[in-house]
């Protein structure tokens, strides 16, 4: 029996009600999601091993992933739900997850080599002051990478991606509740936001064909 898909935004709604951890974690098991993040931070995990901050990390996927490659990791989040259910399903590593604001990270100036952060520059209630403290943490010659989902992403170009994919059921209505409720920024506004942080050499990558982007710069002073 097929599953209507307005049931499945249904029950993505009633999720975000009801327990947006258990949601979190569903959509980190879709291949869509995770082919996005993985291909974004491959670009930046080297052979040697470098101290990461995933902030925004949610119930702790990315972050997971990112110490299965070797490296030291530290995962943040605002919700105090989303980090008790982070530290429950990595219980077996030695992830570092922290309950905080985004906007005052508590590392110490200097000590990260590589900040991840999936989906907050474009809901955090001050972008500039999240730029500010992720240049304070970030260590000479650190990078850091803000993935979100881009401006001028239409719903005809989301439902062209979706049939060219063959994404159905609940793969296609989370990634539709995503395209319609999350806000979007535009390229150029984050690039200067970490140009007044003090970060240099930004660049920009598309993903899923053009819906999500990454904007990357590095602190070189």
């Amino acid at each position: 029996m097929t599953v209507p898909e307005s049931l499945y935004a249904v029950q993505i709604r009633l999720l975000m009600l009801l327990s947006p951890p258990r949601l979190f974690s569903k959509i980190s098991k879709l291949d869509w999601y995770r082919k996005i993040l993985h291909t974004w931070v491959d670009a930046y995990l080297d052979a040697r091993s470098m101290r990461v901050l995933d902030v925004g990390c949610a119930t702790g996927y990315l972050t997971k992933y990112v110490f299965s490659k070797g490296h030291q990791v530290s995962g943040v989040d605002v919700s105090r739900r989303m980090i008790s259910r982070a530290k429950k399903e990595n219980s077996t590593t030695a992830i570092d997850f922290k309950l905080c604001n985004e906007k005052e990270l508590p590392f110490q100036k200097g000590s990260i080599d590589l900040v991840l952060s999936a989906s907050v520059i474009n809901i955090t209630s001050n972008p500039a002051e999240f730029a500010e403290q992720v240049f304070r943490v970030c260590k000479h010659d650190g990078i850091v990478s803000f993935l979100y989902p881009v401006s001028g992403f239409t719903d005809a170009d989301l439902h062209r991606s979706v049939r060219e994919l063959g994404i159905s059921g609940f793969s296609k209505a989370a990634l539709m509740a995503w395209h319609r409720s999350a806000p979007k920024l535009l390229i150029n506004e984050v690039e200067q936001l970490l140009l007044e942080a003090g970060f240099e050499q930004i660049k920009s990558k598309q993903f899923f064909q053009g819906m999500v982007v990454s904007v990357s710069a590095k602190k070189i002073g």
